[in-house]
């Protein structure tokens, strides 16, 4: 995407697009993403196919917020 500059896919709508999306845009694996917030890989998957919300973990919630907020 960097080198585009600019990213092809349309606009994220639902949470788990936005999870997506900036796991994408950041270069993060789903392993890299869960480390940094706290969680198991397994809950970073289930949020990015819409299984869970992450209501249950607002710590991560919190952190995962903050990142949306860096990089939109």
């Amino acid at each position: 995407i960097n080198f585009l500059g600019y990213d092809p896919a349309p606009p994220p709508t639902t949470f788990s697009e936005k999870v997506v999306s900036l796991r994408r845009r950041t270069g993060r694996t789903c392993a890299d993403l869960a480390r940094q917030l706290g969680v198991h890989e397994c809950t970073v998957n289930s949020w990015e196919r819409g299984r869970h919300p992450p209501e249950r973990s607002p710590r991560a919630l919190h952190l995962l917020q903050a990142l949306f907020d860096e990089h939109s």
